[in-house]
């Protein structure tokens, strides 16, 4: 079935908080950390500092930031990711990757949608940007959720539910969204989440290696 269309003042929207103010050499948008001038390592390993300790639009700004300091610097940018502690490397490598390939602007137009979360650009990454802003553009007029997009984008077969892998990729990127926004306390926890998450599958692969029996409860029960 279809997903149910929303008018456009449906839309699930982020929270629009005040931005932060602006940098010396850049300038905090919303879904874009964009660069006004070049600026020197030092004053790129500074803005790194600030930028760690924001909370929204977090994603793109941390993702367009590292983006440019590879760009820029070279291998001299990953100096700055010890800047980002509380996010865990294979976070930061998304988010950047993500930006990457769905541009802030292409051209002279804009290209991301304020109005949707990171969630929606990373289901649409993989595709040419022609495809991005037809999806994204009916991702707001439908009022669709990122999994919905997901779901049209990569239809499953007829009768076929999503796929176990699916749900838990889905849920691990709910959590590097909600990363972004979290308080430093509570970051320790969801890393430790996305964690448990991540070795799910290698879990179930050593189970379906093991011999029958071997290191169920029913084994351990029995011995």
């Amino acid at each position: 079935m279809p997903p149910k269309k929303k008018s456009r003042s449906d839309v699930p929207q982020e929270p629009a908080p005040e931005l932060p103010p602006d940098g010396e050499w850049y300038e905090l948008k919303p879904r874009e950390f964009r660069v006004t001038k070049t600026p020197t390592f030092e004053q790129y390993d500074s803005a790194a500092h600030t930028l760690a300790k924001m909370r929204d639009n977090g994603p793109f700004w941390i993702g367009d930031f590292v983006n440019f300091g590879e760009d820029t610097f070279g291998e001299m940018y990953s100096q700055v990711l010890r800047h980002f502690g509380e996010y865990e490397y294979q976070t930061v490598a998304n988010y950047s990757s993500v930006m990457r390939r769905v541009p802030a602007r292409v051209g002279a137009r804009p290209h991301r949608k304020e109005e949707l979360s990171f969630a929606h650009h990373d289901s649409v990454a993989k595709l040419p940007h022609t495809e991005q802003s037809y999806w994204l553009e009916r991702a707001l007029a439908e009022g669709l959720t990122s999994r919905q997009l997901r779901d049209l984008i990569n239809p499953p077969e007829q009768g076929e539910e999503r796929s176990f892998g699916a749900e838990l990729e889905s849920l691990i990127l709910r959590i590097q969204e909600i990363m972004a926004i979290a308080p430093a306390e509570a970051k320790p926890y969801l890393k430790n989440a996305m964690d448990i998450l991540r070795d799910i599958p290698g879990a179930i692969r050593h189970s379906a290696e093991q011999p029958a029996g071997e290191g169920t409860a029913e084994a351990v029960l029995s011995a």
